[in-house]
């Protein structure tokens, strides 16, 4: 229906262009003032000519903090009632919603609208070429402080003449008409797979997502059977940001004792900013203990192995002359792998790992506050993206010789003291460990692999589990050090320092 409106509106806009007849006349109602909100009729037409609908808009303008509702108000409210009781040469007129927004006051949680709305009207001409008398009665709840029904009484006329356009109001229907949620094409939203799940006392929802452009405000709202409810998303993003988890808790249970919401049908609206998607689905089967423990080990494989791609990845190449440096070095060893060596093996081993524990926690944090999380969010804002390129030119430029960086003597001598130098006894663990947390900083911006997956997992789940799959992506990356540390004969394997090193 929407869709239909939007191209009425958009074909009322072409008329007009075609026209030239200079400022057009659509049909309005005056604005009619209540407690709280103004409200208007209108249409993009001034006739009915021969058109078999007319695109029209129930016009709203809401004072300052005064919001009205959306088709499913959410913990308290009503949305509009229209009764077209009177009305002449009109067919079934059905009413869209635009995007709602969420509303969190007092504990409540409601969905609406607030400064302005205007519900895109498709009004059916049942004798097309006769003219159109409209009566509309509408009652529209209006929230501040506390809320009042804002009641409207509007008559307007549609002469059998030309339906002649008005481009302000046919755009004005038109913005709107826009903003209602679709299937998703046009905004390049999808929405996948949805499942039931078993936490909390009366279950609740995780559903998957994906964006042709990354998410940035992402919001689900669920319309489930009458009397459950809902609370807000817990979402996650992953793979740039382009696919996005969310557990949702039912709050509140249309049954009691609470049923499973599997095989329930659900009405879902993903808003994100300006764009919108509406699918219905049937809910998936909940996941039981066995499936979740053998899906968790899959989920912790998966990761162990995403994080060994990251080796390879574009992101870590500027670090991999020193890995390979540090590695080749065993190379030459005839007699096993000293301990020294395999210390500092141990300790880049060690700097991933712990690098990958702290971005876990930093992920923890951000959840705790509400933030939506992600590997594709936080670690692709521009900022960092550019701070991250800043250091990699740098250290680039370094490596090739293009500058030195010469550090006071005492930074000298500590530096000296921490890495071992000129004590061929015992080479320090600090240069190895920064080396591990340096190669994870540069892997950041990378999704290999298996990455996005185990991830969008993790970052769906609570402390315990972001810790596990951040830990595992940690170990995935540090297996080649723990490979030669644990196995020195592997050091034979390596090539021999030469020539081949400066190419690389």
């Amino acid at each position: 229906m929407t869709r239909r409106l939007a191209f009425l509106t958009a074909a009322v806009l072409g008329l007009a262009a075609l026209s030239g007849t200079g400022p057009a006349g659509a049909a309005e109602t005056p604005w009619q003032q209540a407690k709280g909100a103004s409200a208007r009729l209108v249409t993009a037409v001034d006739g009915t000519g021969t058109l078999n609908e007319i695109p029209a808009g129930l016009h709203i303008r809401l004072d300052p903090h005064w919001k009205t509702y959306w088709r499913s108000p959410g913990d308290a409210g009503l949305p509009p009632a229209l009764d077209w009781k009177g009305s002449e040469n009109l067919g079934t007129a059905t009413l869209a919603y635009p995007a709602p927004h969420r509303f969190q006051l007092f504990g409540l949680e409601t969905y609406g609208y607030e400064t302005e709305v205007v519900f895109p009207l498709t009004l059916p001409v049942a004798q097309a070429g006769q003219p159109q008398h409209l009566a509309l009665a509408a009652t529209v709840l209006v929230c501040s402080d506390i809320c009042i029904p804002a009641n409207f009484n509007f008559a307007l006329d549609l002469p059998a003449g030309a339906a002649t356009p008005d481009p302000d109001a046919a755009n004005l229907i038109d913005r709107y008409a826009n903003t209602v949620p679709g299937d998703g094409a046009a905004a390049g939203l999808a929405i996948g797979p949805v499942m039931a799940t078993t936490q909390g006392p009366n279950g609740g929802l995780r559903i998957e997502a994906t964006a042709r452009e990354p998410f940035a405000a992402p919001d689900i709202f669920v319309e489930g059977a009458p009397g459950d409810a809902f609370a807000a998303p817990r979402i996650t993003t992953a793979e740039g940001g382009r696919r996005l988890v969310a557990e949702i808790d039912r709050i509140q249970s249309a049954d009691d004792p609470p049923k499973s919401l599997s095989g329930t049908p659900v009405a879902l609206t993903l808003v994100d900013g300006p764009r919108s998607v509406e699918a219905k689905a049937t809910v998936g089967a909940a996941i039981t203990a066995t499936s979740g423990t053998a899906g968790w080990l899959g989920i912790l494989g998966v990761a162990l192995l995403g994080g060994l791609i990251l080796n390879l990845m574009p992101c870590v190449l500027p670090v991999l002359s020193l890995k390979l440096l540090s590695i080749v070095k065993l190379g030459g060893v005839e007699a096993g792998t000293p301990r020294r060596q395999r210390l500092g093996l141990l300790a880049t081993a060690a700097g991933i790992v712990a690098s990958f524990l702290v971005l876990a926690g930093g992920a923890v944090a951000l959840k705790a506050a509400g933030a939506s999380v992600g590997w594709g969010i936080q670690f692709q804002e521009p900022v960092f993206l550019a701070a991250m390129a800043v250091i990699v030119t740098l250290f680039g430029a370094n490596m090739l010789g293009l500058f030195e960086v010469v550090l006071p003597g005492r930074a000298m001598d500590a530096a000296a003291r921490a890495s071992g130098a000129g004590r061929p006894e015992q080479d320090g663990l600090t240069a190895p460990f920064l080396t591990g947390a340096f190669a994870t900083l540069l892997a950041t911006p990378c999704s290999a692999p298996f990455v996005g997956t185990a991830l969008g997992f993790a970052l769906s789940r609570g402390p315990l589990e972001i810790g596990a799959i951040f830990a595992a992506l940690g170990l995935g990356m540090a297996l080649p050090y723990l490979l030669i540390a644990a196995v020195p004969g592997l050091a034979r394997l390596l090539p021999r320092p030469g020539r081949w090193m400066a190419w690389v």
